[in-house]
């Protein structure tokens, strides 16, 4: 049999029959899936952390330097995201993507852990990064964006060896939160939907939460966002709240 019909052959077994799908409260790893007809559902909220312009720190830089900017980025997102139990499910190049634990009771637990990931993100970035990478680069910006949705995690790649395949998550959530990163950058780090906004608790909605509603002051200020060929409602802030 050639290379042909062996790619064919595979493509049958995911195009034809029936999934085996199941709801999950789990971050699915690789050992929970399969690559032929697997998947699981989780309703979850999901974080990409981005740094802002990186095809031009690229050119601006020699590879090392460039490699020096990038390993402190995304080594600082990921211990915030891990110190948060968030689970690392992609590195970019220059982003990271993060999946939240669902609250085991069904509540809205994810949503705030996730704004408070990227807000100390957020704080991080522009309190220690910043004068930290200023001797390579003094234009360095980023961006966080969270949403939240249902999302099918399938297995995806080839099988044997690990370098050659991933876990993707497909839904809604996912997609956002890449475009909702895109968005972002200073002054306005960190861009959720309204999805994440409405399940947030005060803590982590308003700057001032035990104050009486009429005085209460937002952490988020409205904005639109083209998404999906629509107009979605979504939330930026420059508000930041720092690491321990």
């Amino acid at each position: 049999m050639g290379l042909k019909d062996d790619i064919v052959r595979r493509i049958d077994t995911y195009t034809q029959g029936d999934y085996d799908i199941k709801k999950t409260r789990k971050i699915p790893t690789a050992q929970d899936l399969g690559f032929r007809r697997h998947g699981r559902i989780i309703e979850t909220a999901i974080l990409y952390a981005d740094l802002r312009g990186s095809s031009e720190v690229t050119e601006r830089h020699r590879r090392h330097t460039t490699a020096r900017i990038f390993k402190s980025f995304l080594y600082a997102m990921a211990r915030i995201a891990r110190s948060h139990e968030g689970a690392i499910r992609s590195y970019d190049g220059d982003r990271i993507m993060v999946v939240f634990p669902p609250d085991p009771s069904g509540g809205n637990a994810a949503c705030s852990v996730a704004a408070q990931t990227g807000l100390e993100m957020a704080w991080f970035f522009k309190e220690v990064l910043i004068p930290k990478l200023r001797r390579y680069d003094n234009a360095l910006d980023f961006g966080v964006g969270i949403a939240f949705s249902p999302m099918l995690a399938v297995r995806v790649g080839l099988g044997r060896n690990p370098d050659n395949n991933d876990i993707i998550f497909i839904g809604r959530a996912a997609n956002l939160a890449a475009k909702l990163s895109d968005k972002a950058k200073s002054p306005n780090y960190i861009w959720i939907d309204q999805e994440i906004h409405r399940r947030l608790g005060d803590e982590w909605k308003y700057v001032d939460p035990q104050a009486s509603r009429r005085g209460r002051r937002p952490i988020w200020t409205s904005r639109k966002l083209n998404f999906a060929g629509g107009k979605r409602d979504a939330y930026a802030t420059r508000h930041t709240h720092e690491l321990n």
